[in-house]
């Protein structure tokens, strides 16, 4: 059964990436204000979704991929952006007691957001087809904007993944996606053998023309843990203007595909990824006791301000 971000993503961020008028698919209602965060937080190292302290507040380390850019408010079309640089990052959930997310923070190597009752912050399910699984954020003043997995629905449970925005609507800002969770043991990834994980992959499109969308698509990671190669590859795409709500028309061209590497004694992969007219690379790691799960992020570049920036989550 597929369980991707999206097919045939109805979404309904507008103006300017709003989630208040989303559809809810499960979860909480779309534009219900973040609750309180539970009293006197447990903050503590993550192991997995199901140990999770609940109510508390859990740290997952991660990989990240940034750019900053420059638009034209008060629309989200690009007129230019950096390079993609990689980095380190965190996702710090708060949950109740029934493992519900109260507060959400993401830390990057080049931009942060927050998302709690405190500044007024917003959440919402996009309504997908299918299953609720990811989640909109948004900040009480509209300037930033994560999605998320829902790795409840998923059925992860070492590690998620998202994207997220700044400086919406302000004329420039940053884009981020992060893979974040808890690592396997270098010493405990497979060195024989071989494993299929299939998953999820996301992120914010630019058409050359500036115009961003967001992406979804099917994963899968094919691995033979004996010659340290992946076989990465996204299919079956889907992409929305969140302004317009327009589709993209020609999806197809976010379908990447690639071969990844790691060296012997090492949980981090990386290479070369491509698409129809776009390029770039993936990186990522194994995660879970035993390389249970992986997840990574990528950028790919095209014609002008063409880019694909996204996280990617999997299982076996």
């Amino acid at each position: 059964m597929k369980s991707r971000l999206g097919t045939a993503l109805v979404v309904c961020l507008a103006p300017a990436l709003s989630v208040g008028a989303c559809s809810s698919g499960g979860g909480g209602t779309p534009g219900t204000p973040l609750p309180p965060t539970p009293t006197n937080p447990v903050v503590g190292g993550f192991t997995s979704f199901a140990a999770m302290p609940k109510p508390g507040t859990s740290s997952l380390p991660g990989i990240t991929t940034e750019v900053s850019y420059v638009s034209s408010p008060p629309k989200f079309d690009l007129t230019s952006h950096s390079t993609p640089a990689s980095g380190t990052g965190t996702v710090t959930l708060t949950v109740d007691t029934g493992g519900n997310i109260t507060a959400l923070a993401v830390n990057g190597a080049q931009s942060s957001v927050t998302f709690n009752a405190a500044n007024g912050s917003t959440f919402g399910n996009l309504a997908i087809i299918g299953a609720p699984n990811a989640t909109a954020y948004q900040t009480g003043d509209g300037k930033s904007l994560a999605i998320g997995a829902n790795y409840t629905a998923l059925g992860y449970n070492y590690q998620t993944f998202g994207v997220w925005a700044t400086g919406i609507a302000s004329g420039s800002g940053n884009i981020g996606a992060i893979s974040a969770g808890a690592a396997t043991q270098n010493s405990a990834v497979p060195t024989t053998g071989t494993a299929t994980f299939t998953g999820n992959a996301g992120g914010i499109y630019v058409d050359p023309q500036g115009q961003g969308y967001l992406a979804a698509s099917d994963a899968n990671l094919v691995t033979n843990f004996g010659t340290h190669s992946i076989n990465y590859s996204t299919t079956n795409s889907a992409a929305v203007n969140p302004t317009t709500a327009g589709t993209l028309s020609n999806p197809a061209i976010l379908n990447m595909q690639g071969t990844l590497n790691y060296a012997a004694g090492s949980n981090d992969f990386s290479g070369s990824v491509s698409s129809s007219g776009l390029n770039g690379s993936a990186k990522g790691r194994f995660y879970g006791p035993t390389a249970n799960e992986a997840g990574g992020t990528f950028a790919l570049t095209g014609s002008g301000v063409q880019s694909y920036i996204g996280a990617f989550g999997a299982k076996q």
